[in-house]
């Protein structure tokens, strides 16, 4: 199985929802010994709402490829962003 990585952080409750439906679900799928290899960059909420705040999206672009950038470092060969905010700049992220 692909190692998972999650952009978390940006939202603390999601970033819990997220992992455990991902935990739980492959767990389901593969067998109750089983968890999926999976990592979580954790970004602070804080600083991406004063990016958007300030329509920096080049700077939230940025901000979040630096902690996609550490998920792929450490392995990740999926990655998911468990906060709403940064779906403006999604395309941008995916073209990345």
């Amino acid at each position: 199985m692909k190692k998972l990585g999650l952009i978390g952080g940006i939202g603390p409750e999601s970033t819990l929802i997220y992992y455990k439906k991902l935990v739980y679900g492959a767990q389901q799928r593969s067998g109750e010994h089983f968890f999926p290899s999976l990592t979580i960059e954790s970004l602070n909420v804080f600083d991406v709402l004063g990016f958007f705040h300030e329509k920096d999206y080049a700077g939230l672009t940025h901000y979040m490829m630096k902690g996609i950038n550490n998920l792929i470092s450490e392995g990740a060969e999926l990655i998911a962003l468990t906060g709403n905010t940064p779906h403006i700049i999604f395309d941008e992220l995916r073209a990345r």
